[in-house]
């Protein structure tokens, strides 16, 4: 169970969200600037954002085309209604260098510094 990025993964709903529904349609041919699943459990974080500047995080646990499978309101966000046409980003998130920095270890190095090993 890894978590992916992309570098600039950025589109627009195609269709509104309500704030249960668990699959996002981006603006067609878009899905593919997303990462990539390749593993049992993989996913990636996305922010929402509306017109009105609220604001979700979303877990994305499948992607199918322009199609994401999500889990809402996640990183004490509260699942929101988003209109077509809002803003789906996969960003950086806390939650997600907490998630990084709890797989890794560091080891001692010049003081004010830490150097960060993978554990695989």
């Amino acid at each position: 169970m890894d978590i992916r990025f992309a570098n600039h993964a950025s589109s627009r709903l195609a269709v509104a969200a309500s704030s249960t529904d668990t699959t996002l349609r981006l603006v067609a041919t878009t899905g593919d600037l997303f990462p990539t699943l390749v593993g049992n459990g993989d996913y990636f974080m996305v922010t929402l954002t509306s017109t009105e500047g609220v604001r979700e995080i979303v877990k994305v646990t499948d992607k199918f085309s322009d199609n994401l499978t999500v889990l809402r309101g996640q990183e004490n966000t509260t699942p929101s209604d988003f209109a077509q046409g809002s803003v789906v980003e996969n960003r950086l998130t806390a939650g997600s260098i907490d998630r990084i920095l709890n797989d890794v270890s560091a080891t001692e190095t010049v003081p004010g510094r830490i150097r960060i090993a993978s554990t695989e």
